[in-house]
C-alpha cells in the first residue's frame, strides 16, 4: 500500500529546478534510478540515506478531471510513499508543498483531500 500526494501545477519544471527542491531539503537526496531526461520524469527520493518517496512527473491534466482546488491548473506530478514506510509521509508531505509552491500549485493529499495552499 502507498501513501499518495499530488501536486498539481501551472507549468512544467526542468529536471534543474527538481535537483534543487530535493537538494534545499533539508536530509533528502536523489536516490539511485533517477530519470530526469524522459518525460514523465521519475525521481526517488532518499532521506538520511534511506528510500523516502518518489516523485513522477510531469503529467499532462485533463481540465475536467482536476478538483476544484486545482482549476485552471493542466500539470501534476505524483509524489509516493511506497510500502511500509510511514515515517516518510511527513517528509513527502513537506517536499509536495515545496513543489507546489515552485510550481505556483497545490499539493492534495490523495487519502484525505486535504488542500494546500488550503483554499
Amino acid at each position: 500500500m502507498s501513501y499518495d500526494l499530488r501536486v498539481y501545477s501551472s507549468g512544467v519544471l526542468d529536471a534543474a529546478t527538481l535537483r534543487g527542491l530535493v537538494a534545499s531539503s533539508w536530509g533528502l537526496s536523489i536516490a539511485s534510478g533517477a530519470d530526469l531526461e524522459s518525460m514523465p520524469m521519475f525521481l526517488p527520493v532518499d532521506r538520511r540515506g534511506e528510500y523516502a518517496f518518489t516523485v513522477d512527473g510531469p503529467l499532462d491534466e485533463d481540465p475536467d478531471d482536476v478538483p476544484t482546488s486545482a482549476i485552471g491548473l493542466s500539470h501534476s506530478y505524483d509524489v509516493s510513499v511506497e510500502g511500509s514506510k510511514h515515517k516518510a509521509i511527513p517528509a513527502a508531505w513537506r517536499f509536495a508543498k515545496k513543489l507546489a509552491k515552485a510550481s505556483s500549485g497545490v499539493a492534495v493529499d490523495r487519502q484525505t483531500d486535504e488542500c494546500w495552499p488550503r483554499q
